[in-house]
């Protein structure tokens, strides 16, 4: 299930991998991955949006900042 604005929905699937470049770590670069789940709400599916990152970036919000 996933909770948005207090209203459960059911978890229709979950999208493939993806990968988004983060701030790095020293002289290591860093990526954030995960695998982000698509719900049902009527008759349509929707993806869970993330907070790290804007709708189809690669890159981290903070990694944006600080170009």
């Amino acid at each position: 299930m996933v909770i948005i604005d207090g209203i459960s929905y059911p978890i229709y699937d979950y999208r493939s991998v993806r990968e988004w470049r983060h701030l790095d770590l020293w002289q290591y670069k860093s990526y954030l991955v995960a695998r982000i789940p698509r719900y049902i709400v009527g008759d349509k599916v929707v993806s869970l949006g993330v907070p790290w990152s804007a709708p189809l970036e690669r890159m981290t919000t903070l990694l944006e900042k600080k170009r």
